[in-house]
Order: C-alpha cells, then sequence, then structure tokens
C-alpha cells in the first residue's frame, strides 16, 4: 500500500502559508474531513509527542487486493 505520512507542522513549512500555524492546521484538518481528493484519502494520525500527521494513501491502493507479505504476515 502506498502510504506517505507528514507532519502538520513540515506541510505548514513546506507550504508558505501565510496563515498562522493554528489557522492552517484548521484549514487542513476541513481537507481531511472532506476527503474529496480525487486519487488520495486522506487522514490524521497521531506522531510522536501526539503531534498530528497527515496520513495520504494513493485510493488505487485501497481498492486493489492486497497480497500477503512473505511467511503469511501482513
Amino acid at each position: 500500500m502506498k502510504r506517505c505520512l507528514w507532519g502538520f507542522d513540515k506541510i505548514y513549512e513546506r507550504s508558505g502559508s501565510t496563515d498562522t500555524l493554528k489557522k492552517f492546521t484548521w484549514r487542513l484538518r476541513q481537507l481531511i474531513k472532506a476527503n474529496d481528493l480525487p486519487e488520495y484519502h486522506l487522514a490524521e494520525r497521531k506522531g510522536k509527542d501526539n503531534a498530528p500527521l497527515l496520513e495520504m494513501v494513493f485510493r488505487e491502493t485501497l481498492a486493489a487486493p492486497q497480497l500477503p507479505l512473505e511467511g503469511g504476515k501482513d
């Protein structure tokens, strides 16, 4: 499964947004709640020290059957 995890603070830093981190985080959570990007499923996860992370999963991999890893472990 193609999955990416990004810290909210890292996304904010790289975005060049002129919003405050608090406002940016609110907007990002609205995107996650809507979850309507055509190619990616979005979710919020907790990282180290409960820092918020954005999880992005390519939707094609969600629809495809997952084969077990070698040795029978998923």
